[in-house]
C-alpha cells in the first residue's frame, strides 16, 4: 500500500513539473464588517454599522496548470470598532461615538487555491488559508473614564499581542489585460482566539450601584469583499512530450506479376483475363464514344501496381498508383464495353484499390474498383444512342 501511495505522489510531482507555471505579484485590499462576541450581557452592547475592517495587502501568487495555486501575502490591517450601549444611548445619542477603538496590526497569510475554468482566461477561484495577526503591545491595558451627570463609564482595552485565524474565499478572476488580471471575491475570516479584550462598566452614581457592564472578545473575525490586482512576472509553458520515433520496419518488396496478359477481346461469356475471373461490380451508360478516364489511389498510398484494360486493349500496364490522377483518352465501341482493373500486386494493404472517373463530355461518373491476385474488378460501360 505504501508503494502505491508513493507512486501516486511521484506521479503528481511529475505532472506538476511538466505543467504550465505562472507567478504573479498581487496587490489589493479587503473591506469587511467585524464580527465580535459580547459575553456578559448581550442586551447592553451592540456593534454599529460604522465598524469596519480594512486590509491593504501585497504578495505573490504561484499557479500550476491553471488548476491549483499558492498565495502568500502580507497585510497592513486597520480595524475600527464602534459599539453602542442601548440603555444609555437613549439619553445620550452621541455616546456611541465614544465607545470605539481603532487598531493597526500586521497580518501574514498563506492560502491554497483551486481554479475552476470558465474559459481560457476566466476562473472561479476557491481558496482557504491561515493568517497570523501580530497586534503588538502585548499585555497593554488602556482605560478611559467618562462622566455624564451622576453616571460614570469606564472602558478598558487589553491587547494580547497576536492571534491566529482561518479564512475561506470564493471569487472570480479574469478580464486579463496583457499580463494582468483582476480578482473579486467574498471572504470569511474566523479568529481562533481573542487578540483584544474590552470591558465596559456604567455606574449610575459614585457608589457604583444600579450600573451594568459587558465584555468584548475581539478575535479579528469579519466578513468582507476582496479586490486584488495581479501582474504576471514569470510564465512557463507546459512541456510537450516528444513522441518516440517510430520503428522503421523493413518491408519485403511486393511481388509483381510481370506475365504477359491475354489481349483477346473480353466477351461476356468468358470474363477471364490472364487466368483470372473478372467481376463486373459497376455499370454505367455513356452518351459519347470519346471518353476521358482518370485513375488514382484514393486510399492509403501503399505501392499498388496495376494495368487498366478496355475491351482487351491496354490503356496502361505496370503502373504504380499515387494520389495524383492519371488521365487517359479512350474510345468506346457500340454496345457494351468492359474496363478491367488488373492487379500486378496488392500493395501493403490488400486488396488493390483504385478510384476511377469516366467522363463522356456530358456527365462524370466516379467509381471504385478492387482487384486481387485471383479476381479483377471491372466496369461495364454501355454506349447509348
Amino acid at each position: 500500500m505504501k508503494k502505491i501511495y508513493l507512486a501516486f505522489i511521484l506521479l503528481g510531482f511529475w505532472r506538476a513539473a511538466i505543467a504550465q507555471h505562472d507567478l504573479f505579484w498581487t496587490a489589493g485590499f479587503d473591506y469587511g464588517i467585524p464580527v465580535n462576541g459580547y459575553t456578559q450581557n448581550r442586551n447592553v452592547l451592540r456593534g454599529t454599522v460604522p465598524s469596519r475592517q480594512c486590509n491593504f495587502n501585497t504578495g505573490l501568487q504561484y499557479r500550476v496548470a491553471n488548476r491549483v495555486g499558492l498565495d502568500l501575502g502580507i497585510s497592513q490591517s486597520i480595524r475600527t470598532l464602534r459599539v453602542s450601549d442601548r440603555q444609555f444611548a437613549s439619553d445620550e445619542p452621541l455616546f456611541k461615538s465614544i465607545i470605539k477603538s481603532k487598531n493597526h496590526y500586521l497580518t501574514l497569510s498563506g492560502a491554497l487555491q483551486y481554479y475552476v475554468p470558465l474559459s481560457d482566461e476566466d476562473f472561479v477561484v476557491l481558496s482557504g488559508g491561515y493568517a497570523w495577526n501580530f497586534t503588538g503591545s502585548k499585555g497593554l491595558v488602556a482605560t478611559d473614564t467618562f462622566y455624564s451627570g451622576q453616571q460614570t463609564i469606564a472602558i478598558a482595552q487589553q491587547y494580547l499581542g497576536s492571534n491566529h485565524a482561518f479564512f475561506g474565499e470564493v471569487g472570480y478572476q479574469g478580464s486579463p489585460i496583457g499580463r494582468s488580471n483582476l480578482y473579486l471575491g467574498l471572504k470569511v475570516n474566523i479568529g481562533t482566539s481573542p487578540y483584544a479584550r474590552g470591558s465596559y462598566v456604567m455606574s449610575s452614581d459614585a457608589t457604583g450601584a444600579g450600573g451594568h457592564s459587558d465584555v468584548i472578545h475581539d478575535k479579528g473575525s469579519y466578513i468582507g469583499l476582496v479586490v486584488r490586482y495581479g501582474l504576471r512576472v514569470i510564465h512557463k509553458d507546459k512541456m510537450e512530450r516528444q513522441p518516440k520515433p517510430a520503428k522503421v520496419r523493413k518491408e519485403k518488396p511486393a511481388k509483381v506479376d510481370t506475365a504477359p496478359l491475354e489481349t483477346k477481346h473480353i466477351l461476356k461469356d468468358t470474363m477471364v483475363v490472364a487466368g483470372r475471373d473478372v467481376a463486373v461490380g459497376k455499370t454505367m451508360v455513356a452518351k459519347n464514344a470519346e471518353i476521358t478516364i482518370s485513375i488514382w489511389d484514393a486510399e492509403a498510398i501503399d505501392g499498388d501496381s496495376i494495368a487498366l484494360i478496355l475491351n482487351g486493349e491496354y490503356l496502361i500496364q505496370n503502373q504504380s498508383l499515387t494520389g495524383e490522377k492519371i488521365v487517359l483518352k479512350a474510345k468506346l465501341q457500340p454496345g457494351k464495353n468492359y474496363l478491367v482493373l488488373y492487379a500486378h500486386n496488392q500493395g501493403k494493404y490488400p486488396p488493390n484499390t483504385a478510384a476511377i472517373i469516366v467522363d463522356d463530355g456530358i456527365r462524370k461518373n466516379q467509381i471504385e474498383l478492387k482487384s486481387n491476385l485471383k479476381t479483377s474488378g471491372a466496369l461495364e460501360i454501355t454506349l447509348g444512342q
